[in-house]
Order: structure tokens, then sequence, then C-alpha cells
């Protein structure tokens, strides 16, 4: 299991982003009583710069051209299951998809 965090320092030229593992010793996944026995992921993190913007992923995240390569690598298997179609765009002005998919 791994955690990493994105964090964003603004500076007076530009921002800067980091992608950091977040060290195993402040990391904590368990059975937890108080939730029926279920597992649960906790983690340590101490904010340290009041106007910096941080992000948690649970595992490293994927790029979006590499998600827009692995999309057009399934649409190109010709799935009978599998069907993209474009929903609009982001605020960033990428566009954003739904997945159909069904039994074959």
């Amino acid at each position: 299991m791994f955690l990493y965090m994105e964090e964003e320092l603004e500076s007076d030229i530009s921002a800067c982003v980091f992608l950091r593992r977040l060290p195993a010793k402040n990391v904590y996944y368990y059975r937890c009583p108080d939730h029926r026995r279920n597992y649960v992921m906790s983690f340590a993190f101490c904010f340290d710069r009041e106007d910096d913007v941080y992000q948690f992923a649970y595992c490293y995240p994927y790029t979006y051209s590499r998600l827009q390569h692995y999309l057009a690598s399934l649409e190109h298997r010709n799935l009978d299951y599998l069907r993209r179609e474009q929903l609009g765009f982001s605020v960033t002005f990428r566009m954003c998809y739904a997945l159909h998919t069904h039994l074959p």
C-alpha cells in the first residue's frame, strides 16, 4: 500500500508541484473494532504551511496523457461491452468521458 502526497508551493515566480511518498511509519492500515472490524487506513501528516495546497492519493496518480493512451488502446480493441462517451470539458479544458460497460 502506498500513499502519496502532492504539495503545491506558491512562489512569486510560479507554482511548483511536488509528489512525495509518505513514509511507511506515518501510514496505518488495520482492522478497526469501531467499524465492524473492517479495514481502515489513516495517516499522520503535519500541515506546516497554511497557504499551500495539499492533495493525497492512495496510489501513484495517472497523468492525463497516460489515461488517454490507455482509453485509446481499449477503444482500438473494439470491445463489444465497452463504449466511451465524451461528456464535455473540465475547467482546464480537458475532455471528460463516461465509460459505459455491459455484459457481452
